[in-house]
């Protein structure tokens, strides 16, 4: 008898999870169930197209800092393979180098930040380079990171996991009592579709909003926290020039702000005055699935018909999830393969 393996979510969490699965079992059926698919994974559903997507390791303080640095280090490599393969220029994703800027010397005076290892070319800023930017920077950090178009890197994943036999349906889901009979484990990879499904009140949507424009002139990345909710960003992918963001903790509101883009469009064009000529193509808002700390566990879940099913998470990455996505696949398809053989659901191959 085949194997059958649900995934739930249809995100860069859940496709990455599912096709590390599909790496552990070449004979089982691995289907995929989302309410929604790339390009149109955003609002309720997900963040994942309205993400700026670079590879930018946030520090978690709910989760342990030794499985953040050991997603980040696993999804970087994984696609810094993909940047210098010979398709590379396929999956919507290319290589940069940026700078994080300080408005305080204390920030970066502590101390490097836990990725300095993972991310290629970690150093301190100069005070020449520093001196190219407003006064009120006064210090920061360098690097070279892989930013993500997620609409075409998301396409990259369905058609893989598709080409090694994999079922991608659209189902929404109320209850997991819906399709508790139709498989024999299940990763879950939600999204902020946890709030509702498995009840988890700890989820929480962190607003975001970005700007796309046309400014091919510009190469680098640049980064700030202007405040607690205010981040700022300009970011290079390969077709357009992302320019962020907010950061606002329990905001559901999916409406774009005119008031906040223009703030936005100030603040960018400040580091790289010449944004002001750029012309805007897009403008997006997408709600994060923020969560004290990421969920990826096994439960022997028992649901209100009073079954019993094998459930494996992955979800609650916030604003991480592009960071994180790879690394916690690989984990979610470790734990995945640990349940069957500790329950005897089927031999491996």
């Amino acid at each position: 008898m085949v194997l059958r393996i649900g995934v739930v979510g249809a995100g860069i969490q859940g496709m990455s999870t599912a096709i590390n699965i599909q790496s552990q079992f070449l004979d089982a059926q691995v289907t995929v169930m989302g309410a929604e698919f790339s390009p149109r994974i955003r609002g309720l559903s997900g963040a994942t197209n309205c993400a700026a997507a670079l590879i930018m390791p946030e520090f978690l303080a709910g989760t342990p800092k030794k499985l953040q640095k050991q997603w980040t280090k696993a999804t970087y490599d994984h696609l810094i393979k993909m940047v210098y393969s010979s398709d590379g220029y396929r999956f919507g994703i290319n290589l940069v180098t940026g700078y994080g800027l300080f408005t305080e010397v204390g920030e970066i005076s502590r101390g490097p930040p836990h990725w300095d290892d993972i991310l290629f070319g970690w150093r301190r800023t100069t005070r020449a380079e520093l001196s190219c930017f407003p006064d009120k920077f006064m210090d920061g950090w360098n690097f070279s990171t892989v930013v993500v178009n997620p609409g075409t890197y998301t396409q990259y994943l369905y058609d893989r996991f598709r080409l090694r036999g994999g079922r991608i349906v659209q189902r929404k889901l109320a209850s997991m009592n819906e399709i508790a009979d139709d498989y024999d484990i299940f990763a879950c990879a939600p999204g902020l579709g946890a709030f509702d499904l498995f009840k988890d009140e700890s989820m929480m949507p962190i607003r975001g909003q970005i700007i796309s424009v046309e400014a091919p002139w510009v190469k680098h990345c640049y980064a700030y926290q202007k405040d607690a909710e205010t981040l700022r960003y300009i970011i290079p992918r390969i077709n357009d020039i992302i320019l962020g963001g907010t950061f606002h903790v329990g905001e559901w509101d999916p409406v774009i702000d005119p008031e906040i883009s223009k703030r936005i469009m100030d603040d960018c064009s400040e580091i790289v005055p010449s944004l002001r000529h750029a012309k805007r193509l897009d403008e997006w808002t997408g709600l994060r699935p923020g969560r004290p700390s990421v969920r990826l566990e096994y439960e022997h879940l028992e649901l209100d018909s009073g079954k019993k099913i094998h459930v494996v998470y992955d979800y609650g990455h916030g604003g991480a999830g592009i960071t994180l996505h790879w690394g916690c696949g690989i984990m979610a398809a470790d734990l995945v393969k640990d349940t069957i053989e500790k329950n005897g659901l089927k031999s491996l191959l």
